[in-house]
C-alpha cells in the first residue's frame, strides 16, 4: 500500500478489498447511456495485458488491439487484400515497432457506426534502431501486440487517442461521429468479466467526471511523485491501454533507472485527483522505469507514460470536441477472482508546480497474470467473434 496515503484512508480502502475496481459486464450493473461496444481481455504468453474489440474492415470482421496511446486504425495485409494504392504513411510505437504502409480509404463498422475511414494498411514491419528491445522477429510474421515469439497477437490495432490536423490517420471515432468516448476496462483479477466502449455517452453517463485540457493526443498535464528519496516529475502525461507498464522521462536524470518494488508513489493528475501506489505493488503494470531524456528525444524534456495501471482506478472519458480528457473514480464493489486466462488473439500470414492534490485513492494490490496462461486456438483474420 501507498505510503502517502492517510492511516483513516488506508483502513477505508482495506475494508473495500478490490472495491475500487468495479466488474464491467456484470448482471445488474446498469450500463452507461450511448452507444456500448465489449471491451474483451486477453493474457499474451509473456504475461502482458491486452484489450479489444471487433471492429469490420472491409468485408473482414477482426479484433482489434485497443490503444488509447496512438491514433487510427491500422490493419495487416490480409485484412484488406488486393494489389493498393494509398498515401504512403508510418507509425512508430513506444517499444520501437514501426508499422509503415498506405493510408487507404476503407469501409469500416464499429459498433452501430459506419462509414469510410482512412485505414494505414500495413505492407512491412521493423524496428527504431534506438529501441534495443523491440518484439518484432527478424524472421517470419509479426502480430501486432505479441512478443514477436509466441506468434500470437492481432492482425488489426485501433488507435483512439485525439486526431491531429496533420495525420494520415485519424483516429475512426471521430471520423465517424463519435467526439466524445469513455473507455472502462476490466478488472485483471477477473477471467470472465469484459469492459465497455461508450461511444456519445450522454449527461447521466458524463456525471462525476473531473476534466483536464488535453496537450495533444491524450496528454494532460500531471506530475509523478515519491518521498523516498524526494523527487516530483511533472509534465505530459497520457494514460496508455497499450503500455503494460510505467515510465518517466526527465533531463533530471543522468542514467536509467528502476524504482525499487515496494517503493511509495503516487500520480497527481491535472484533474486535481491523486492515486497511491507503490512501485511494482501490482507486478509489472505498476513497476515504475526512469528513463533520461537525451534517450528519448522525441518525448520533450519531461514526459510521463502512466501505461495501463491508473485505468483500473479510474474510467477515463475523452472529449475531442472539447479536447480535454476525464477521470472518474471506480467504487463499486467486485469479488476476488484469479487472474485472467484468455489466451493470445488473433493470428494472421506496436518542473512546473504540481496540480493541487484532492481525495487520493490508495491503489490496491492486483494479482498478476499466470506464467502460463490456457492457450486458446489461433483465429483466422476473417472470423467473426
Amino acid at each position: 500500500m501507498a505510503g502517502s496515503a492517510k492511516p483513516t484512508w488506508r483502513l477505508i480502502i482495506s475494508s473495500l478489498a478490490l472495491g475500487l475496481i468495479p466488474h464491467a459486464g456484470t448482471a445488474g450493473d446498469a450500463p452507461p447511456s450511448g452507444l456500448t461496444i465489449p471491451i474483451s481481455q486477453t493474457v499474451m504468453r509473456d504475461g502482458t495485458i491486452r484489450y479489444s474489440i471487433w471492429v469490420k474492415v472491409g468485408h473482414r470482421t477482426v479484433e482489434a488491439m485497443l490503444d488509447t496511446g496512438s491514433t487510427g486504425l491500422r490493419v495487416l495485409p490480409p485484412v484488406v487484400p488486393g494489389d493498393l494504392t494509398g498515401l504512403p504513411t508510418e507509425v512508430t510505437y513506444e517499444n520501437g515497432v514501426r508499422l509503415r504502409g498506405l493510408s487507404i480509404p476503407v469501409g469500416v463498422e464499429i459498433g452501430d457506426l459506419s462509414g469510410t475511414v482512412p485505414v494505414e494498411v500495413v505492407d512491412k514491419t521493423d524496428c527504431d534502431a534506438t529501441e534495443a528491445n523491440c518484439p518484432v522477429p527478424k524472421h517470419g510474421t509479426y502480430l501486432i501486440g505479441g512478443d514477436g515469439l509466441s506468434g500470437h497477437g492481432y492482425s488489426a490495432i485501433l488507435g483512439i487517442g485525439f486526431s491531429e490536423r496533420s495525420t494520415d490517420v485519424p483516429n475512426p471515432l471521430e471520423v465517424l461521429g463519435a467526439t466524445q468516448w469513455m473507455v472502462e476496462l476490466p478488472s485483471p483479477d477477473e477471467p470472465s468479466a469484459t469492459g465497455r466502449l461508450v461511444l456519445k455517452p450522454d449527461a447521466d453517463a458524463q456525471a462525476g467526471f473531473k476534466m483536464a485540457p488535453a496537450v495533444k493526443g491524450g496528454d494532460f498535464f500531471g506530475c509523478l511523485q515519491t518521498k523516498k528519496p524526494e523527487q516530483m516529475i511533472c509534465g505530459p502525461l497520457l494514460l496508455d491501454t497499450g503500455a503494460p507498464n510505467i515510465m518517466a522521462v526527465t533531463q533530471d536524470a543522468e542514467t536509467g533507472e528502476i524504482w525499487p518494488r515496494g517503493r511509495p508513489a503516487n500520480f497527481r493528475f491535472r484533474s486535481g485527483q491523486t492515486l497511491s501506489f507503490d512501485s511494482g505493488g501490482a507486478g509489472d503494470m505498476s513497476q515504475v522505469r526512469i528513463v533520461p531524456a537525451k534517450q528519448r528525444p522525441k518525448l520533450g524534456d519531461s514526459f510521463i507514460l502512466a501505461g495501463l495501471f491508473p485505468y483500473y482506478f479510474y474510467d477515463v472519458l475523452y472529449d475531442a470536441a472539447a479536447h480535454k480528457v476525464g477521470l472518474r473514480e471506480r467504487d463499486r464493489p467486485t469479488r476476488e477472482s484469479p487472474a485472467p486466462t484468455r489466451q493470445a488473439a488473433v493470428e494472421a500470414p506496436a518542473t512546473k508546480e504540481p496540480p493541487p492534490a484532492k481525495a487520493a485513492i490508495e491503489a490496491p494490490a492486483l494479482k498478476a497474470a499466470p506464467d502460463t496462461p490456457r492457450e486458446l486456438p489461433p483465429q483466422d483474420v476473417a472470423n467473426t467473434p
